[in-house]
């Protein structure tokens, strides 16, 4: 019975590692994406918000 056990659990196991990887690399890739458009679309607000911000101290002195 523990033989059958094993012989059931083993590709599961595998399967599920398999599983686990490619969701891994998933994981960082799409993270990486989503990183470097979020970085660029906050840092272009920030930008424009800080060079109006200091476009308005300029003109006021």
């Amino acid at each position: 019975m523990l033989v059958n056990l094993l012989v059931i659990e083993i590709p599961i196991l595998s399967t599920f590692m398999s599983y686990y990887h490619a969701n891994t690399y998933l994981n960082a890739y799409l993270n990486a994406c989503f990183n470097t458009y979020l970085n660029a679309y906050l840092n272009a607000c920030f930008n424009n918000y800080l060079n109006a911000c200091l476009n308005a101290c300029f003109d006021a002195c």
